[in-house]
């Protein structure tokens, strides 16, 4: 009788682990990419970017001649592989001096999306993307 509770309790932790390993949500390290708008160097690498769930791309703006005091919700936007274009919600940042830093935020990606770029114009008068396949 011992043998068949210990065997049943081990077959329950299975089937419980199963489960959770089952539903536990892709989490899927995305790399940092690198691009220069002129004397800027720009840094993006995506925190979140799951297809129904809300996108952040970590930014860091580097450069030594010129303000970085740029409106990042209006020089950015998020455009998918089927077209639909997502804004920025929310900037983590700062919003001037040489060195700039922080989370952008966008709304809900598109569960159909199987890439993602994000593109920035007008940083010193340059336009920049970088992209991401899902």
């Amino acid at each position: 009788m011992k043998k068949k509770i210990i065997l049943f309790s081990i077959l329950i932790l299975a089937a419980i682990l199963a489960v959770i390993f089952w539903l536990k949500p892709e989490k899927k390290a995305y790399p940092m990419q690198t691009a220069k708008a002129g004397a800027v160097d720009i840094e993006a690498q995506p925190k979140r970017l799951r297809r129904g769930d809300e996108m952040i791309f970590t930014l860091t703006l580097d450069n030594h001649s010129i303000d970085l005091n740029y409106d990042y919700l209006k020089i950015a936007v998020a455009v998918d592989n089927d077209g639909t274009l997502y804004k920025p919600v929310g900037w983590t940042g700062g919003s001037s001096g040489h060195h700039v830093s922080g989370d952008l935020i966008f709304d809900t990606l598109s569960s159909k999306a199987s890439h993602i770029g994000l593109n920035f114009t007008g940083v010193d008068d340059q336009n920049i993307s970088f992209d991401w396949e899902l």
